[in-house]
């Protein structure tokens, strides 16, 4: 190989250098710029993750609170149940009343007829 040849590829070598060095320096530059937008996304990513952890919070809380009225209408239920069997046993009483009270009603509507008649 000539002196000449050499002198031809180390150009070739130190121009393919010129291209990998401007492509790294592409390159480092896009880095610096997507670290910079992540810097500015980071506290928004803090915000809305402490955003979240307050719903959590307050989700844990709802569910808590649905869990403390469901075991109390339970606790309730079997009272709500006998209170609606009394009323119950207190209307079919009282339609009892009532029919004693028509028969009555008729039977004084007959003796008033047999009086007047």
């Amino acid at each position: 190989m000539t002196s000449r040849d050499m002198s031809r590829d180390n150009l070739v070598m130190s121009r393919d250098n010129l291209v990998t060095s401007r492509d790294n320096l592409v390159t480092s530059r896009d880095n610096l710029v997507t670290s910079r937008d992540n810097l500015m996304t980071s506290p928004g990513n803090l915000v809305t993750s402490r955003d979240n952890l307050v719903t959590s919070r307050d989700n844990l809380v709802t569910s808590r609170d649905n869990l403390v009225m469901s075991r109390d209408n339970l606790v309730t239920s079997p009272g709500n149940l006998v209170t609606s069997r009394d009323n119950l046993v207190m209307s079919r009483d009282s339609l009892v009343t009532s029919h004693d009270n028509l028969m009555t009603s008729r039977g004084s509507l007959a003796m008033s007829r047999g009086t007047l008649v």
